[in-house]
């Protein structure tokens, strides 16, 4: 997986996990999980969730390893996935 897909999966994590629990300041996702389901290296996983936040379309939940999408996340997910 390239960087761009893999922050492009990133976001599409966060953003599916907003969609499902309902609420973009209460749901996140955990790099870990997505590390062992991808079968990715976790430094490369952290390299673009952090390239993500530096962006300001994902910011770290206060319990570590854990991120949520911002409402900039949420629309740059949404502009690049317009029907």
């Amino acid at each position: 997986m390239t960087d761009q897909e893999m922050r492009d999966a990133i976001l599409e994590e966060a953003y599916e996990a907003a969609k499902k629990g309902g609420s973009i300041s209460a749901s996140s996702v955990g790099i870990y999980k997505i590390s062992e389901d991808w079968g990715e290296e976790k430094t490369k996983i952290w390299f673009n969730a952090d390239y993500l936040h530096q962006k300001g379309w994902v910011i770290w939940s206060e319990s570590g390893g854990f991120m949520r999408i911002t409402v900039d996340g949420v629309d740059k997910y949404e502009e690049e996935h317009r029907e």
